[in-house]
């Protein structure tokens, strides 16, 4: 993922994910003729986990879960309570500046550093080349185009 400025448009590249809430949204494909492309995600994807200081870690995937992970700080978890009272932007952000603005710059560095171990599961016999696309950073400092 990362940051594009051109000709005055501020975006984001990446993978693309969404969830389909409504039938609008097979509609839409459909009418896109994109129906060919689309990947659904095994139901056995949704246990995430995170390899972490080589241990394979739970992601939380609630509230209780969330407190007692050992993923993240005490001053990071406070920090995300605090997000409903953060004011809006100034000026024009990324999506790095956005996050590390409203939860703070731990959250990004987990979120742009994860290593999802079942993500391969999601797409069996495909691997993650689906779901990653060719822009995902290996690491912090990493500049893939």
């Amino acid at each position: 993922m990362k940051s594009v400025r051109r000709k005055g448009f501020l975006y984001e590249t990446g993978p693309n994910s969404a969830l389909e809430t409504t039938p609008l949204f097979k509609e839409l494909v459909a009418d896109l003729g994109l129906e060919s492309e689309m990947v659904y995600a095994d139901p056995v994807g949704k246990n995430r986990f995170i390899l972490r200081d080589g241990r394979l870690m739970a992601l939380p995937m609630g509230p209780g879960a969330f407190i007692r992970t050992p993923l993240f700080s005490w001053k990071a978890k406070f920090r995300l309570m605090a997000e409903p009272f953060i004011g809006r932007a100034e000026k024009e952000e990324s999506i790095a500046e956005f996050v590390t603005r409203r939860i703070g710059s731990e959250f990004l560095d987990y979120a742009t550093t994860l290593k999802l171990i079942e993500l391969g599961k999601m797409f069996p016999g495909k691997g993650l080349a689906p779901c990653l696309g060719h822009n995902v950073p290996t690491g912090p400092g990493d500049s893939q185009p």
